[in-house]
């Protein structure tokens, strides 16, 4: 996965909106960005997106975005 860690997660993606972002999980791990995993092909992991909030920040119902971009190359 390449992205941008956010400042309070590494695991994390930063949104737009101040205090939220969007933690990346594989089979249930954090998802260390910028780094190169092996996935195995025949049972493949799950990947799951999480939104998390700075501990201590308040934050409103509202709607927000993420990006990043998930890189796959095929051996």
């Amino acid at each position: 996965m390449v992205a941008t860690a956010s400042g309070f997660d590494n695991a994390a993606v930063p949104t737009n909106v101040p205090d939220l972002a969007v933690r990346l999980l594989l089979a249930g791990n954090a998802f260390v960005l910028n780094k190169r995993v092996a996935i195995d092909a025949a049972n493949p992991p799950t990947l799951q997106a999480v939104p998390i909030k700075r501990p201590g920040a308040g934050l409103t119902p509202q709607a927000f975005s993420a990006n990043a971009t998930l890189l796959a190359d095929y051996q």
